[in-house]
């Protein structure tokens, strides 16, 4: 249905199930990896993170707010090139969180959303520190720490009817395991610095633009100031400790300050719904409509390719609804460019990934799990995977 962005490890892509209908995110690695004859197939970093801290999640009560991993798969392209090796992708897919990323967030908030939000501004501020902050303590309490907690790696959701988004810590493909190896390999930046340090950076920048709203100007709002500011003093001890180890911050912390901030949640909500009573409003941002082409032959160049697998189907254009999917599933179409002056087998120094070149057969933008793809249950990574409990040990 569309690209959701880029990155130096892949596509993020929105695409529908064609089972239920619902909007899911998948991520793909991008370019494909040569895959030689009997090449173990890797379990991917981030899906692995995030089902051993869904792993520890209550049965009963709140969750911490971490984006949820629905499912991973590998694909494989096989091969059309002299090196008989085939390509492979691993790709995860996720929960839609319809406000996207913290920095779309704001670039909404200062915008066309600005009245949707404007009366909630402290208190959406602290919403964002006590979700982010009680995420932060569980994963430290796991012994994980994310190492690239910036403005693209937390996301945004509204519910119907509700009055503030939620917010939620996702990306893990920088986290790392507090084991004594890890602590050694990264003694310079392992530890809890970097992630409070862009914490209370997100605060700060939140309370800007929460101090810019109407119902907020003149007002002061101490207590969030003062979480920022622990944040900021939490992150420069570990900054100055010495020697080769250092630790991720203790999970009672961040619940104390966690805490605060959900205390001051509640009085700022409560008070500016008396004064101004709840916001109807969703953003546009919120709903998506998939992007059609009504003919094979309007696919083409100008679209970036896209990871498969895809199905052709055919949907009402009314109501977005999938009425029929074919069976045949494509992949990538037979415009794939290999390096014909590459002597190196597969994996070699002259193996370049840039030689991959393909565009997809893709209608609606719909996926289901083709013959080609090697499905994997979401249990896999604690049975096959990394053994979290081991590296911390």
């Amino acid at each position: 249905m569309a690209d959701l962005g880029r990155g130096n490890r892949g596509v993020a892509q929105l695409v529908r199930n064609t089972q239920t209908g619902e909007l899911v995110v998948r991520k793909a690695s991008d370019p494909p990896n040569r895959a030689p004859p009997g090449f173990p197939l890797s379990t991917d970093l981030e899906a692995s993170v995030t089902d051993y801290l869904a792993s520890g999640f209550p049965n009963e009560g709140p969750r911490p707010n971490i984006a949820e991993l629905l499912g991973y798969s590998i694909v494989r392209y096989p091969s059309t090139g002299p090196t008989g090796c085939d390509k492979i992708s691993h790709v995860t897919y996720w929960k839609y969180y319809n406000l996207g990323q913290l920095l779309s967030f704001l670039t909404a908030w200062s915008g066309a959303g600005k009245k949707t939000f404007e009366i909630h501004g402290f208190a959406l501020v602290a919403r964002f520190a006590h979700q982010t902050l009680n995420a932060l303590a569980y994963m430290y309490s796991r012994g994980i720490e994310h190492g690239d907690l910036h403005n693209r790696n937390i996301f945004v959701h509204l519910e119907p009817g509700s009055d503030l988004p939620d917010f939620y810590i996702g990306d893990f493909d920088h986290a790392r395991v507090s084991s004594t190896l890890a602590k050694e390999q990264h003694n310079d930046n392992f530890g809890s610095r970097s992630d409070l340090h862009e914490l209370s950076t997100n605060i700060e920048t939140l309370m800007f633009y929460a101090n810019s709203c109407k119902p907020a100007k003149g007002e002061q709002c101490p207590e969030l100031w003062n979480i920022r500011d622990e944040l900021h003093q939490l992150a420069d001890y570990f900054d100055a400790q010495k020697g080769s180890i250092r630790r991720l911050a203790e999970p009672g912390d961040l619940i104390a300050l966690a805490q605060r901030a959900m205390e001051a949640e509640k009085r700022y909500l409560a008070k500016q719904l008396r004064r101004a009573g709840p916001s109807p409003c969703v953003p546009a941002s919120s709903t998506r409509q998939p992007c059609l082409w009504r003919e094979e032959t309007l696919m083409s160049n100008q679209f970036e390719p896209v990871v498969g697998p895809w199905h052709i189907a055919r949907m009402d254009l009314k109501t977005y609804r999938v009425l029929e999917v074919e069976h045949e599933t494509y992949l990538h179409t037979a415009q794939l460019r290999w390096n014909s002056d590459s002597e190196a087998s597969c994996g070699g120094p002259g193996d370049d990934d840039d030689d991959f070149d393909a565009f997809d057969q893709h209608e609606a933008g719909v996926y289901d799990s083709g013959p080609d793809e090697d499905m994997r249950d979401w249990r896999y990574f604690r049975d096959g995977g990394f053994d979290f409990e081991k590296d911390r040990r």
